[in-house]
C-alpha cells in the first residue's frame, strides 16, 4: 500500500480525481485538461496498478522496460484503436497515444525515484 502514497502514483491519481469532480460534478471545463489529462493519468496509473497486482499474485512487482513497452502497446491498442471501433463516443487521437506513453514514462522514471536518489546520496 505504500506504493499508492508515493508521489509517482499520488499526483496523477489526485489530478485525475480532481479533474473528474470538476468536469462531471461541478461542470467546470478546462479544455486542455478535458482533452489531454485523462490519457496521461491513464498511462501513469495503470502500470502502478499492474505492478501491485503482480506483487499480490506473483510476489514480483518490478516491471521491466519490456513489460512497460508491451503494456503501452496494449493500452494504446485498446483505448485508441479498439474502443473507437466499438463506440462512437470514442475517437482515435494520436496525441492521446503519445500522452499514454508519457504517462508510462512518468511511472518508469518516478516509481524508482527514491531508489535512484538513495544510490547517489549514499556515497
Amino acid at each position: 500500500m505504500k506504493r499508492f502514497l508515493h508521489f509517482s502514483f499520488l499526483i496523477p491519481a489526485l489530478l485525475f480525481t480532481i479533474h473528474q469532480i470538476l468536469q462531471k460534478i461541478l461542470s467546470v471545463h478546462i479544455l486542455v485538461a478535458d482533452f489531454y489529462l485523462d490519457p496521461f493519468c491513464f498511462g501513469a496509473l495503470v502500470p502502478a496498478l499492474y505492478a501491485f497486482e503482480r506483487k499480490l499474485f506473483f510476489n514480483q512487482s518490478k516491471l521491466t522496460s519490456l513489460d512497460l513497452l508491451i503494456l503501452s502497446i496494449l493500452l494504446i491498442t485498446v483505448s485508441e484503436l479498439l474502443l473507437p471501433i466499438l463506440s462512437s463516443r470514442f475517437i482515435f487521437d494520436l496525441i492521446d497515444a503519445f500522452l499514454i506513453i508519457a504517462g508510462v514514462f512518468w511511472y518508469r522514471v518516478f516509481s524508482d525515484f527514491d531508489l535512484i536518489r538513495k544510490k547517489f546520496t549514499e556515497k
